[in-house]
Order: structure tokens, then C-alpha cells, then sequence
């Protein structure tokens, strides 16, 4: 528990904490004991009204929720909009209730700022490939059994590209379908 690379926290059904590790102790920027036997709203007012929904949905289903995103600015990192995946597990209690739960989180702004980046200049690079009226394309070769190309897929036809060719939108499309002859020209496969 203490050893774990994530945030873990056990809370019980009143959303108090029972016991956390240091990790998730730091993310939140509270010394680890101060964390016990505090609610979710005493410690982290700003993102009570987030998160307990959550917690209290396991909490009534049974039904634990992973992949739960929170951005959020928290103590650790005063001004800093951070970005983390919450897992919620169900804790078993006494006469079949649910007794807590077993929370854990895990820092991901490092990846969603990445993602972001990643985004935009995909966007970028799709205007100016819209916009430009120079033909390109993204072709996938499509290969036999024994491994010899035998066809292509468009994967990406820009505008310009689907002008020249005169056959609508070319995405995902053979050139078998489109260019009959094409695997017939001595130069089109190789």
C-alpha cells in the first residue's frame, strides 16, 4: 500500500479517510496524517462537488468507475491546473454492504498536455493539408499471404488529391476499386 506508485486512499462510507499512502498524501499537499479521519470535502473543498458524486455512486452501486479524469488545482501545486485518473473500488463491509472504498489516482498532466500538443498540430497539419493545392496522400499497402503487395488503401486523400482523381472521397477506399488498371501498370505495385 505504502510502496504503490500511485495515490491510494481507504475511505469509508462516509467518505472519510481512513487510511492513505504518501503518494497521495503529497499529491494533495497534506502532510499523510492529516488526511485521517477527514472527509473529502475537508480536505479538498475546491473539488467536493466533483468528486463526491462519484464516490458516492460506488458507493450506492456497488459498481466500481476507472478512468475517472479530474483537473483540478490542489494545495501541492497552488495555480497549477493538474490533471489526474481516479479508480474507485467498491470495499466490502458488514451484512454484504459496502463498508469504503479503495480510491486510487495517478498524475497524468504530463500526458494530457502532450495529448493536447499532439492534437493541435494534428489539427495544423490537416488545415494545411486541406488548404494546400498540392495532391497528398497516405496510401497503405495491402499484402498477400506470402507477404508481396498486392493492392493499396487510401488512408488519407487531401482535396486536391480527390480533384485530380475524380472518384469522391478516397479514404479507405482500394486503388483495385478505383484505378481498375493500376495493378496492371508495371509500376504502380513495385
Amino acid at each position: 500500500f505504502q510502496a504503490a506508485p500511485v495515490g491510494l486512499a481507504v475511505v469509508d462510507a462516509d467518505l472519510r479517510c481512513l487510511r492513505c499512502n504518501d503518494f497521495f498524501a503529497k499529491i494533495n499537499g497534506l502532510p499523510t496524517l492529516a488526511h485521517l479521519g477527514r472527509t473529502m470535502r475537508e480536505l479538498l473543498p475546491d473539488l467536493a462537488a466533483e468528486v463526491e458524486p462519484r464516490l458516492r455512486a460506488v458507493l450506492e452501486t456497488g459498481c466500481p468507475q476507472e478512468g475517472l479524469r479530474v483537473t483540478a488545482i490542489t494545495p501541492n501545486a497552488p495555480g497549477m491546473r493538474r490533471t489526474f485518473i481516479e479508480n474507485v473500488t467498491p470495499l466490502p463491509g458488514r451484512g454484504g454492504k459496502i463498508g469504503g472504498l479503495l480510491i486510487g489516482i495517478q498524475e497524468i498532466t504530463v500526458l494530457d498536455e502532450a495529448e493536447a500538443a499532439l492534437r493541435e498540430s494534428d489539427r495544423t497539419l490537416r488545415a494545411s493539408q486541406q488548404l494546400s493545392p498540392e495532391c497528398f496522400v497516405i496510401l497503405l499497402a495491402v499484402r498477400d499471404a506470402g507477404g508481396e503487395v498486392v493492392d493499396f488503401i487510401w488512408e488519407y486523400a487531401n482535396p486536391a488529391a480527390e480533384r485530380i482523381v475524380r472518384a469522391g472521397p478516397l479514404a479507405g477506399r482500394r486503388m483495385r476499386d478505383v484505378f481498375p488498371e493500376s495493378h496492371d501498370h508495371a509500376q504502380m505495385v513495385p
